[in-house]
């Protein structure tokens, strides 16, 4: 019988293993994007600005890159 708000026990092997696979290909791809660099100084500087002049600077990137793979 089926219910909302299943626990994971009752969730299909399928999409235990997708949700899985989703989020491990979530967290090589916040891996890889932060491992480059800006390809020209232009590039930084842009995106400095981008920071400086936005409502929102981000101060804590390292917290904001986590929030996305969770």
């Amino acid at each position: 019988m089926m219910k909302s708000g299943r626990a994971d026990g009752d969730l299909p092997y399928v999409v235990i293993l997708f949700e899985l696979f989703s989020f491990l290909l979530k967290v090589e791809v916040l891996i890889a994007a932060n491992l480059l660099e800006d390809a020209t100084m232009k590039m930084e500087i842009n995106r400095n600005l981008r920071e400086i002049f936005s409502d929102r600077p981000i101060f804590d990137r390292r917290q904001r890159s986590l929030s996305i793979v969770t």
